[in-house]
């Protein structure tokens, strides 16, 4: 998949950085090979060399098969747009290092959570500590999104994988049979073996998304019960797993709330809307 898709002569480029002059090469790599090569590529008139850069710009016409991703994320994982913000309320800087763990090199869902506080600031503190677990986005109650990890890592905000099979009604025998032992590991454990698709996103291919909201006791209630997510936050949240759907190219069905796809309180996110 190239992005920035661009013609010359009629054929396709992808808005890349390239390594190496342009004319008269056979074979040109993107992102110095790390997205893949143009194969057989008969060179046109514009070369790097004549354009006197090795970054060809936006400014060259471009196809559009439909709209683009407006997050303008770089190679750090960062997205750059207007509505979403990298600074707290305090100036600090909102995305944390400490939530990081592994590279994401697929994002193939994303999940939903609410964060049990009312206010943003308690969820900085908490992202400020070392070994902290949380999401890639922040999204307060009067809809301001910060970007909390970049988008490039893995996080730790999903518990361990519900069977999805089950709640779908799709499972083979033997596996109805294995989930009715109840055995919250070894779910967890064959749920991560699975692609993509039959499985719930997990830590390792998900994006976090966390709605400010306290969780209270409800007299008459078992469970917590989470605030109604704001209008101002549906609306930022429809927006950003928009943008984020055209970016990385998954589907709705792969968008789910925290309590759908592991063991959580059932009301939490109840209310998110995209």
């Amino acid at each position: 998949r190239f992005k920035n898709i661009v013609t010359i002569e009629g054929r396709y480029m992808g808005h890349a950085l390239i390594s190496g002059p342009l004319c008269g090469s056979k074979s040109l790599a993107i992102d110095k090979g790390t997205q893949g090569q143009f194969r057989n590529f008969s060179p046109g008139p514009v070369c790097a060399e004549q354009l006197g850069t090795a970054k060809f710009s936006d400014a060259i016409s471009r196809e559009h098969n439909g709209p683009e991703s407006e997050l303008n994320i770089d190679k750090n994982g960062i997205a750059h747009n207007a509505n979403i913000l990298q600074s707290t309320p305090t100036g600090s800087a909102s995305v944390s290092k400490n939530l990081e763990r592994k590279p994401m090199p697929k994002v193939n869902g994303v999940i939903v959570h609410q964060t049990g506080g009312s206010k943003a600031s308690s969820t900085f503190n908490s992202y400020a500590q070392t070994g902290a677990k949380g999401a890639h986005f922040l999204i307060d109650k009067d809809g301001c999104i910060y970007q909390t990890a970049a988008l490039n890592m893995t996080t730790v905000h999903v518990g361990p994988l519900r069977s999805r099979c089950e709640a779908e009604s799709s499972c083979s025998a033997e596996e109805n049979k294995l989930n009715k032992k109840w055995d919250v590991k070894a779910m967890d454990r064959r749920e991560q073996s699975k692609e993509a698709g039959t499985r719930y996103p997990a830590n390792k291919d998900a994006i976090g998304i966390e709605l400010v909201g306290a969780a209270s006791k409800v007299a008459g209630q078992t469970d917590e019960v989470y605030d109604k997510v704001t209008d101002a936050q549906n609306e930022s949240l429809a927006w950003l797993v928009q943008q984020l759907q055209l970016e990385f190219e998954f589907p709705n069905t792969e968008v789910f709330r925290h309590p759908d796809v592991s063991r959580k309180t059932p009301s939490e996110a109840s209310t998110a809307k995209w």
